[in-house]
């Protein structure tokens, strides 16, 4: 369960986030009216980046407006979503949306063993055994860089190389059709949500119209 330290976190996080955003469009001289984009009328959109697939997806301002609460930036990872969709209980109670890109983990190139190195992390080493390779590289030297380590590998351990070369290749693209459910299922949030709050949205009065068309033909919205 998520705790309430980590839910007001995420929140000021979101917060802050959603400030620098929204000062940079005031900056460039734009405006930013919900009633605009409940009546189709041209809003500023801004990009939103899936925090695990990093898919982005341009959305109306408002939607990831933190002032009243209402926010895409303080949708979390649930427990019914970690089922569902398999994913790294890792993610539970963190951040489905973001306003920048999410860099991945990588690891670090300037000290990468053979993979099949008996002096790498046990927990490495583990991940290897668990997909069916045996571990028994002797060689100490820590490569600059992953080509370096394949090359390596090619040499020392031809038999093993191209396997786990298609070993990966599969579960790369596993990886790729789990990453496109779960975006697929992102999207059809986002567009249900979108649906959701166009639907609360009282409709403009008459007179609200009005001054909309006549703001819009002064070039003010």
């Amino acid at each position: 369960m998520v705790t309430e330290t980590t839910s007001l976190e995420t929140n000021m996080a979101a917060d802050a986030e959603f400030a620098e955003l929204a000062s940079t469009i005031r900056g460039e001289g734009l405006q930013v009216t919900p009633l605009k984009a409940m009546n189709n009328n041209a809003d500023t959109m801004v990009p939103v980046y899936h925090a695990i697939t990093n898919n982005s997806h341009k959305v109306p301002f408002y939607m990831v407006d933190t002032t009243e609460g209402h926010s895409l930036l303080r949708v979390l990872f649930t427990q019914d979503d970690i089922n569902q969709n398999q994913i790294d209980p890792k993610w539970l109670g963190k951040r489905v949306w973001h306003i920048s890109p999410q860099t991945a983990d990588t690891q670090n190139g300037g000290a990468i063993y053979c993979s099949f190195s008996v002096h790498q992390p046990k927990d490495m080493q583990e991940k290897i055994l668990d997909d069916g390779f045996t571990v028994d590289c002797r060689k100490q030297v820590k490569f600059t860089s992953r080509y370096d380590m394949e090359h390596h590998r090619a040499l020392r351990h031809p038999r093993r190389h191209a396997a786990m070369a298609r070993y990966d290749a599969e579960k790369n693209t596993q990886e790729i059709a789990a990453s496109n459910a779960i975006n697929a299922q992102a999207l059809s949030g986002l567009l249900e949500m979108m649906k959701n709050q166009q639907a609360t949205q009282p409709a403009p009065s008459l007179r609200q119209r009005v001054i909309d068309a006549e703001a819009q033909k002064k070039g003010e919205i």
